[in-house]
């Protein structure tokens, strides 16, 4: 093997494992963010349900005035 073919092989088996690397860690950050937005969601669904629960007239009240404001907005 002459030395150019071993500087070669060497220089495309570093990228290869760098390249490796870097896609692992992306892929666990990637897991992570979506772990993270996950666990935002569920408990805004939890606190959103808890208010809706515990105040049902307010929740009835908000949700007439949202769809009122969207009919004239529409006009």
């Amino acid at each position: 093997m002459s030395d150019s073919t071993l500087w070669i092989f060497s220089v495309t088996a570093g990228t290869a494992v760098l390249a490796g690397w870097v896609t692992s860690r992306g892929t666990a950050r990637t897991a992570q963010i979506q772990a993270h937005a996950a666990v935002k969601t569920q408990r805004a669904v939890r606190v959103g349900e808890a208010r809706r629960s515990a105040h049902p007239f307010r929740h009835r009240l908000l949700v007439f005035v949202s769809t009122a404001r969207s009919a004239v907005r529409d006009l």
